[in-house]
Formats: structure tokens, C-alpha cells, sequence
């Protein structure tokens, strides 16, 4: 059991951090409870036919259309099964079997990615969204990109490409509670970004009054004075590119966004025009609390890219608590 009174008195001077922690016993949590309803839903599914057809066919389409650039046209392995009878009751097994023989021609025999699904599951809607995920990965190794799809590429919602636990806790909010992210898809670490987003809406429930207390505006404050510091050490004292906006006055309506867009200005000078590392957030909310981290994880990434990994300039407010968990 966790005393969330003794966390709190054990970090009168890192609130951040406290928060950091509480985020992380909380998330278990709804891990365990919402996971759990995902189990009982599935177990309430019963058989084959409960998965949507329509996604079932959309990864069989896209799987022979990777197979087909993979291996060649109109060439398959001798093992390679090709069902498309969705009445079939080895369908969904033959899906699993052929993704995983393109895996092995992508990957290497046997190897697969540290994020790799597998379909182990009872529920047959979880197997064609776990066979989804997977070829996901198998069509980023392939194409160089996340993104990078041919036309005729069916896809799926970007929510897929997340790992099951964050899956599941989206599936149960929408289902039950008629939650849903408002993370745009566009959004370059779409996962991470949504996590925050789901963390934010349950903690912020949970602990408003702890929030309220150790959420600051100093908080928001260092990410000005430090997205400053930065500046000065790689390009000079007050030497900024040109559409610097600078906003330092507390409590501006437009004070999150300012820091947002000369973050997004220095890290064009810096890396180039619209090249980012693959952590980066690059979106803000509504929420201070979700801007604050977003904006802190890609203040302390252009740092580590632009000085070296741990490396800060003299003063530096910020610290691990800004990044995701």
C-alpha cells in the first residue's frame, strides 16, 4: 500500500517528482482494474465472429500487399496459407501464421522487436488487433518510417501502434465511460502523448487538490527560463533566430503557447527545418499539466541533442520529473 501523506511529506522540496511518482502507482492501478474489464468483456465475446470483419479484412489486404513487395509478385512461400474466409475457423489462426512467416522475412528467422504483440489471446477481437500492431512494425522495418505507407495501404487507427496496456485502458474508457482521446493522429510520439493525455484526465480527477498544490506556476516558469538558458549557451547571449517571441510575463493567456512556438523555432535552427528526434512531442493541450510535461520531454531532448545526453547549461531548472513515465 502506498501513503500518499508520507509521499507527500517525503518530498516537500521535489513536488514534481512526488507527482511523478503518484502518476506512476496510479497508472499501475488502472492498469490492473481496466485491464481487467478488458478480460470479462472478452470472455463475454465468446467467439470468432466478435471481431469487426471489416478490420479482419483490412489486415489480410494489407498483409499480401507488403508480401507482395517482401517476397515478389505473386510469389509466396509454399507454407504461406492466404485464407481470406472470414467464415473459416482457422482464419484468424492462418492471419497469425502468415504475418508471422513476413515477420521472418523482414526481421530474420525467429527475431522479432522488443514491442512485438504475438496474438496470444483468448479474445478474438485482441488477436486481429494484436496481428494488426504487428504488422504495423513489420511495414516500419520494411518502408524506413512509422508513416511511410504505399497508397493502397488500408491501415488502422494510430492508437494500434501503442502497447497493449495503453490499448486496453483507451478500449475500456470509450466503451464504458465514453472517453475518448483528443490527441490528433498527426502527432509525432502520438503514444506517448496520449498516455499523458489519459493520466492526466483520471489523476486530475483523483488528486485535484494535491495538483493544485504542487502544480506551480513556477513550474511553467522554468520551462521559459530554461528554454532561455538554452538559447544563450548554443547561440549566443540574447542572440535569438528571427520570430522569437520571448513571452516572460506571468500569468499571459498566451504564455504556454509563446514557449511552445520558440522551442519549436530553436529546435528548426538547431536540427533543421521540421527534423525532430523519434521522442519528440511536439503538441501541446488544453491542460497546463499535459503542456508542462510535453514541453519539458522536448525541452530536455533538443538539450541532450544540441549538448550531449545529461549535459546542461549553468542554472538549469528542469529535471527528470518533466519526462514521460
Amino acid at each position: 500500500m502506498y501513503n500518499t501523506r508520507e509521499l507527500r511529506l517525503n518530498d516537500e522540496d521535489d513536488p514534481m517528482g512526488w507527482m511523478t511518482r503518484m502518476r506512476t502507482v496510479l497508472w499501475s492501478a488502472l492498469i490492473v482494474v481496466l485491464v481487467a474489464g478488458v478480460l470479462v468483456a472478452g470472455a463475454q465475446e465468446g467467439d470468432q465472429a466478435a471481431a469487426e470483419p471489416a478490420f479482419e479484412v483490412a489486415v489480410r489486404a494489407d498483409l499480401e500487399l507488403l508480401a507482395e513487395e517482401a517476397y515478389g509478385a505473386g510469389i509466396r512461400p509454399e507454407t504461406w496459407t492466404g485464407n481470406t474466409n472470414l467464415e473459416a475457423g482457422n482464419y484468424l489462426a492462418d492471419l497469425f501464421y502468415d504475418n508471422e512467416q513476413l515477420a521472418d522475412r523482414i526481421f530474420g528467422l525467429g527475431v522479432r522487436p522488443d514491442d512485438w504483440f504475438g496474438a496470444s489471446s483468448p479474445t478474438p477481437s485482441l488477436i486481429v488487433r494484436n496481428i494488426r500492431h504487428d504488422l504495423e512494425l513489420i511495414a516500419t522495418e520494411y518502408y524506413g518510417s512509422r508513416t511511410a505507407r504505399p497508397t493502397e495501404w488500408f491501415g488502422a487507427p494510430a492508437i494500434v501502434r501503442c502497447d497493449r496496456a495503453l490499448q486496453n485502458i483507451v478500449l475500456i474508457l470509450d466503451r464504458d465511460y465514453n472517453i475518448q482521446p483528443a490527441t490528433v493522429e498527426a502527432v509525432l510520439d502520438y503514444c506517448t502523448v496520449v498516455k499523458a493525455e489519459v493520466e492526466d484526465r483520471i489523476f486530475g480527477e483523483l488528486l485535484q487538490d494535491t495538483i493544485a498544490t504542487t502544480f506551480t506556476p513556477e513550474l511553467i516558469g522554468s520551462l521559459r527560463g530554461d528554454l532561455e538558458r538554452l538559447a544563450d549557451e548554443r547561440l549566443g547571449l540574447d542572440t535569438r533566430p528571427d520570430g522569437w517571441i520571448g513571452n516572460r510575463v506571468d500569468g499571459s493567456p498566451t504564455f504556454i503557447s509563446d514557449v511552445f512556438i520558440d522551442l519549436d523555432t530553436l529546435a528548426d535552427n538547431r536540427a533543421g527545418l521540421d527534423i525532430r528526434p523519434e521522442n519528440w512531442i511536439g503538441v501541446i493541450s488544453a491542460s497546463p499539466l499535459v503542456s508542462y510535461r510535453s514541453i519539458r520531454l522536448d525541452i530536455e531532448t533538443l538539450a541532450d541533442l544540441t549538448m550531449g545526453e545529461g549535459v546542461r547549461p549553468h542554472g538549469w531548472q528542469g529535471d527528470e520529473s518533466g519526462r514521460a513515465v
